[in-house]
């Protein structure tokens, strides 16, 4: 039975193939060869951005031709810092953005790593600035508009911290109209950029009013026997001192607080202090001892060296097979995890030092001036040197009357001092004043006095406070009224930071 009809072509046993078959083929291999060849003539002959998405930003211009530098295949941390220095390299990472924000290790552990471009993306032209960063990097971990911002950490707590100083700004405001001094920037006074303020100084704010008021003029009288007077002391301001010290009726003593070329801190009543505490709260001067170290060591941590900067390449190649080594040794112990991870970095650092060679062109500055730092560094370390001879000996058993004859000599001594000041103990406690409020944010108070003239239109209420804790920050509606979209800028980054300023501390 035939069920095909008659006429119907029979099927062949081979492919049909339509004719020029070959020809989008091999105009396809002509096309990628043509372009291989002008890609390879472009790298060989220097023109390599033929090859890029886009020119590089301006800082990076000198390393255009040499894709190498950043590229092997991706651009990573290291190669970053072969070119900015990677002097407190901590605080660039996401981990110390993590402990800048929440200050808890644990977070700080789970931190996941971020290379720098993925936030810092490159090839968007000559005038691109790498300090923009895509918002939508901010929203992936917090909210996604200023309109959504949470109240301001300090507004909401309704109280600031301690500042260890009694500060009544009502009583101050009525004090500078009665001198016809200028309101609020007399004490307030702005930088040279007017962007924010002069720290408070007592010689510059405080002494106008302060300097020879009864109540700072003389010690309270006490009886010498607990005491170290001037000159058995011996130092180069003892004698000078000495001059000051009156001997009243009962044997006791005052002593003149304001002498020629001293204003504020009294250097016999701060050995005295400092000796008291030692015999009445050992416990207490040995903490204040260690803020004092614990500054240095954060000072030393922030001014140490890069490991491979400026090396030669012998030295670089002894140092890759030492930390080669130290990670061999190190294994796979899940204890050492930060460890290990810290030397697959600096392994990684000086293999990029190697490959690379020495360095030229570019060099990104510190984020700090290391003049500054050794600056501050010699303070702290004077002051820990004056603190052991202050205080040095080893601390007496005392009766409870001797204990409580000492304390009120510390008290009798810092009379001037208690008006202002508190005491935790016979020690002074460490003054806050003028220390930045929003920890966490830029504010640039230029813009805003020009916009709205008087401090007061945002600080409202200043002229009732009572207290240096008082919060007199306005809330984030207030800030909401104009950054939002049509006015002004409502970006994460133009308020906030990501990276600390200062290398985090402890190291993380």
């Amino acid at each position: 039975m035939r069920l095909i009809p008659f006429g119907t072509p029979s099927k062949s046993k081979e492919y049909v193939f339509p004719a020029g078959r070959l020809k989008p083929y091999l105009l396809s291999v002509a096309a990628g060869a043509v372009l291989l060849a002008v890609l390879v003539a472009a790298f060989t002959t220097g023109a390599k951005t033929v090859a890029t998405p886009g020119a590089l930003a301006s800082p990076h211009a000198p390393v255009e031709k040499r894709c190498a530098t950043c590229h092997a295949p991706g651009a990573t941390e290291v190669r970053c810092e072969y070119c900015h220095d990677p002097f407190g390299t901590s605080r660039f990472e996401n981990a110390g953005h993590v402990w800048f924000g929440t200050k808890n290790p644990q977070l700080v552990a789970k931190a996941k790593d971020i290379e720098c471009a993925q936030c810092h993306s490159d090839h968007h032209g000559l005038e691109f600035s790498m300090r923009r960063v895509d918002e939508r990097q901010c929203a992936s971990c917090h909210f996604r508009s200023m309109a959504k911002h949470p109240q301001i950490a300090l507004v909401k707590a309704g109280k600031m911290l301690d500042e260890g100083i009694h500060f009544n700004h009502k009583r101050h405001m009525v004090e500078v109209q009665k001198k016809n001094l200028e309101m609020c920037l007399y004490c307030h006074e702005p930088t040279g950029d007017r962007k924010g303020f002069e720290a408070i100084s007592f010689d510059r704010h405080c002494v106008l009013c302060h300097l020879n008021t009864p109540e700072t003029r003389k010690t309270e009288p006490v009886a010498p026997a607990v005491l170290i007077l001037p000159r058995a002391i011996g130092a180069s301001w003892s004698d000078a001192i000495a001059a000051n010290i009156q001997e009243i009726k009962r044997g006791e003593v005052v002593r003149s607080v304001v002498y020629q070329n001293v204003t504020h801190r009294d250097p016999w009543i701060l050995y005295n202090l400092w000796n008291l505490s030692r015999e009445v709260d050992p416990t207490g001067l040995a903490a204040k001892r260690q803020v004092l170290a614990s500054r240095i060591d954060d000072l030393n941590f922030q001014l140490r060296q890069p490991p491979t900067g400026g090396l030669a390449p012998a030295v670089l190649k002894t140092q890759q097979d030492g930390i080669a080594a130290q990670l061999k040794q190190l294994g796979n112990d899940p204890g050492r995890l930060a460890e290990r991870r810290r030397l697959e970095k600096a392994l990684a650092r000086v293999r990029v030092q190697i490959e690379l060679g020495p360095l030229r062109g570019m060099t990104a500055p510190r984020p700090q001036d290391r003049r500054e730092l050794l600056g501050r560094l010699a303070d702290a370390k004077a002051a820990l040197d004056d603190f052991d001879n202050y205080a040095a000996g080893p601390s007496p058993t005392l009766t409870e009357d001797e204990r409580q004859a000492r304390l009120a000599a510390a008290a009798a001594i810092t009379a001037p001092c208690a008006k202002c000041h508190i005491f935790n103990g016979p020690l002074i406690k460490s003054v806050r004043a003028a220390m930045p409020v929003l920890d966490h944010a830029r504010f640039n108070h230029l813009p805003h006095v020009q916009q709205l003239q008087k401090c007061q239109a945002c600080h409202t209420g200043i002229e009732q406070s009572a207290k240096a804790e008082d919060v007199n920050l306005p809330g984030i509606a207030n800030c909401q009224s104009c950054h939002r979209p049509g006015k002004s800028k409502a970006d994460c980054a133009f308020c906030h930071r990501y990276h600390p300023q200062r290398e985090p501390w402890p190291p993380i």
